[in-house]
């Protein structure tokens, strides 16, 4: 399969797009204004923003589950309020946080569910679609799990099972909110990993919110960012990542986003500082973290110099210290004199 053919064609348009809610029966409270970007196939897009910010809002909107107040969501350049319910669920499928109350069913049975676009009014299911609930459910490594009742599985198996609904949709669009919400680091890490394969090899265009940042920087074609003032900032995860741009996302709160090691992490200030002489990125990296949990903090202009020669073996102004505990001893003790 040619990997990039599915780049070439563009099925989903913000176009102006404000999305919002109702206050009351007059007044409406919008959240993101003027929106104009675009979706490709083969893309995994990453929605990134404050709790709040208007991120599950937006898919909703994208979705066709609540109206804009203003401009329109176009799929393959038709406005979604245009498209009835079957056809519209044959183009999007979408997994939400909201735990299922399908508990009664089987997972096979739940993921069935996701034929019902294709099957009718009785929802039997055909051989084909049969088969295409197995694939969906092997995709997300549940197979041995296949007869188990929803109500034994675990959250994030049951949010799995969610997500192999969605592949038996068989949709070109697929939305999803905070899809590894409930999930463990090494589940959270594949079902990531599967989204990006079946963008890249499947030709699925998907937009999923996420706090999983470093996942999001690894593995997603955007970043769409959703910043405090109600704006969306689209682009190349590399370039917003170097444009600073992901300092966006939490401008009065006490965090900073530091991308030698993709993450944020708390702001610290204090009149305690040191110079920090060091050739290992790792080590480097791992140093200021224990010297910012102490309230100690690193910059080039500190009167302090802090050597490192190895990670046992440290020089502070001329004096030999050995270990990172006897550091952060020696230098609590010269900034109380």
């Amino acid at each position: 399969m040619d990997e990039n053919r599915h780049i070439e064609k563009r099925i989903l348009r913000l176009e102006g797009l404000s999305v919002g809610y109702l206050i009351n029966k007059r007044t409406n409270r919008e959240v993101l204004s003027d929106l104009n970007v675009e979706l490709r196939q083969g893309e995994l897009i990453c929605m990134l923003g404050a709790n709040g910010a208007g991120k599950s809002t937006l898919l909703r909107t994208i979705s066709g589950v609540q109206a804009p107040l203003a401009g329109c969501v176009k799929i393959n350049g038709r406005n979604v309020n245009e498209y009835g319910r079957r056809e519209l669920s044959q183009l999007i499928s979408l997994v939400y946080t909201d735990n299922t109350a399908a508990g009664g069913l089987t997972l096979t049975e739940l993921v069935g569910l996701g034929r019902q676009p294709y099957t009718g009014f009785f929802g039997r299911l055909s051989a084909d679609d049969r088969r295409v609930v197995a694939d969906s459910i092997a995709a997300v490594g549940l197979t041995h799990k296949a007869d188990e009742y929803v109500s034994c599985l675990s959250d994030g198996e049951r949010q799995k099972t969610m997500i192999a609904r969605a592949l038996a949709q068989q949709t070109p669009i697929i939305i999803l909110d905070e899809p590894t919400a409930f999930l463990d680091v090494a589940s959270r890490i594949e079902t990531m990993k599967l989204l990006h394969d079946l963008a890249i090899n499947e030709g699925k265009a998907i937009i999923l919110s996420s706090h999983d940042i470093s996942q999001a920087l690894m593995l997603a074609s955007r970043l769409w960012l959703i910043s405090g003032d109600g704006k969306l900032i689209d682009g190349v995860t590399e370039d917003l990542v170097l444009d600073g741009a992901l300092n966006r996302l939490f401008p009065d709160r006490d965090v900073t986003f530091d991308p030698t090691i993709g993450d944020f992490f708390a702001s610290t200030e204090s009149h305690r500082v040191v110079r920090l002489v060091c050739d290992d990125q790792l080590l480097c990296h791992w140093l200021t973290n224990a010297l910012n949990r102490n309230n100690i903090i690193t910059t080039d202009e500190a009167e302090i110099t802090v050597e490192v020669l190895d990670r046992n073996k440290f020089v502070v102004d001329g004096k030999h210290v050995a270990g990172i505990s006897s550091l952060i001893s020696e230098l609590k003790q010269h900034f109380s004199e």
